[in-house]
């Protein structure tokens, strides 16, 4: 795969084979029928790498704002997920994630994943708030007309959506 190739020559995370670590969690995210869009799947890779070599590097992450104690952290529908992640890291880096490291990897998987379980969204999705749709559409239709080209098809506007809204949750979330 190209961009795993790609993401391998970032020196700075030397000790982090980042084709490996795609490997580990898509196994782990096939296991629990989870399918990523592209884009986030290496977004979701990277930010992975960036935590587990935080904590090789013993860099503390501290408390974010209460995500250990859950306050700002919605479950996933299956949190056997985020436990087997965790023990895979783990296991594989030999690393110890503290509470405050968990409920960070908690709240990347669910920003990532929230809307991208199971399979992907039917053509008819529904946007669940109406206002991101319209923004995006508006947004579209605005470039298309300053750049003279029409990039206002269904896929690009559905991807679109769906990263603003994830964006948004992780926002929410302090990450």
């Amino acid at each position: 795969n190209q961009d795993a190739a790609r993401m391998d020559t970032i020196v700075l995370f030397d000790k982090i084979n980042f084709a490996e670590l795609k490997t580990l969690v898509n196994s782990v995210l096939s296991s629990h029928q989870v399918e990523l869009d592209h884009l986030y799947e290496n977004n979701l890779i990277l930010n992975i790498g960036i935590t587990v070599y935080r904590i090789m590097n013993r860099f503390p992450l501290g408390d974010l704002c209460g995500l250990a104690q859950g306050g700002n952290v919605q479950k996933l529908q299956n949190e056997k997920l985020i436990q087997e992640m965790r023990c895979k890291l783990e296991a594989r880096y030999h690393i110890r994630m503290d509470e405050n490291n968990t409920a960070f990897l908690c709240a990347l998987l669910t920003g990532f994943i929230s809307d991208h379980k199971r399979k992907p969204e039917p053509e008819n999705h529904t946007c669940k708030h109406e206002f991101i749709r319209d923004m995006v559409k508006e947004a579209l239709a605005k470039a298309s007309s300053f750049y003279m080209i029409d990039i206002r098809h269904k896929a690009v506007e559905k991807n679109l959506i769906m990263h603003i809204y994830e964006m948004i949750n992780r926002c929410r979330m302090h990450i």
